[in-house]
Order: structure tokens, then C-alpha cells, then sequence
């Protein structure tokens, strides 16, 4: 069996949300939604499909 490809698109728009929570200090839920509308609005080409960044989900305690 051949393992299955996985796109690296979600990396990006994860690594961006850390470079967002670390710079802009803000909480975890503040950095993500920054980072969703960022690449709803195109700044982050390689996650601007919902497929990409709608997996991402912040869950605390």
C-alpha cells in the first residue's frame, strides 16, 4: 500500500497563526480567527480554500 500525499497548505496557515499569537499577542481563539481571515481574504494564497483552514478548530479547557 502506498502512502497517501498530504498537502503542506495547512502548515502555512498554522505556522502564521503562531507568528500571529507569538507577535500581536493575542489569545489562541483571537490569533486563529485573525489567520482565517487573512487567508479568506487571500493573504495566505496557499490556504485561501475553505478545505484548507475550516479543519481547524480551538478547543480549551
Amino acid at each position: 500500500m502506498k502512502p497517501r500525499e498530504v498537502s503542506d497548505k495547512g502548515t502555512n496557515l498554522m505556522a502564521r497563526m503562531y507568528k500571529v499569537l507569538a507577535d500581536d499577542n493575542l489569545d489562541y481563539a483571537s490569533a486563529l480567527r485573525k489567520v482565517r481571515l487573512e487567508a479568506i481574504h487571500g493573504k495566505i494564497k496557499a490556504a485561501q480554500a475553505l478545505s484548507v483552514w475550516a479543519a481547524f478548530v480551538l478547543f480549551e479547557n
